[in-house]
């Protein structure tokens, strides 16, 4: 029963995840679902208090040595993109604008892109290794308006 989950078992829970060598992050997700069905169990008054409260969430954040572009560098990445062919400033700055991934840029169509509503329709990819399938659509208003004709000249 739902009464019958306390602190001191729901953190030997979390511990054993741990120890099992789930990721940190794996562990955050399953937290943070129990936490608000616990939440949600204390607002319908099944349980007086959540469990889940004040536990202590081990195990080491994966840094694989990855290192991120500051923003204030992108437009002198872009520059730079520019001396090897005008197309990679194109498909750089897609993936910067949107958040599309590589594949699914690269997977792009024509008749993926709307000029007169500024969206792209995401909807495969050529990525191999990509678990989900993609299927949403982004709105390219952020582009400036010579980005959007030089896309669109292309």
């Amino acid at each position: 029963m739902l009464q019958d989950v306390k602190p001191i078992m729901y953190q030997k829970f979390l511990n054993q995840l741990t120890d099992k060598n789930y990721s940190k992050r794996s562990i955050e997700i399953v937290h943070t679902t129990m936490f608000n069905a616990m939440e949600k169990a204390v607002t319908l008054a099944k349980i007086e208090k959540n469990p889940c409260l004040g536990v202590t969430i081990k195990g080491q954040s994966k840094n694989d040595g990855i290192t991120f572009m500051e923003s204030s560098d992108i437009p002198r990445f872009l520059q730079a993109t520019l001396q090897y062919d005008y197309i990679y400033w194109i498909f750089f700055k897609v993936l910067i604008e949107t958040g599309m991934r590589k594949g699914e840029a690269a997977a792009l169509r024509w008749q993926d892109i709307d000029f007169k509503k500024y969206t792209i329709s995401i909807n495969k990819t050529l990525d191999s290794e990509q678990k989900t399938k993609p299927s949403f659509l982004v709105i390219l208003r952020r582009l400036t308006p010579i980005g959007r004709s030089k896309l669109a000249n292309h």
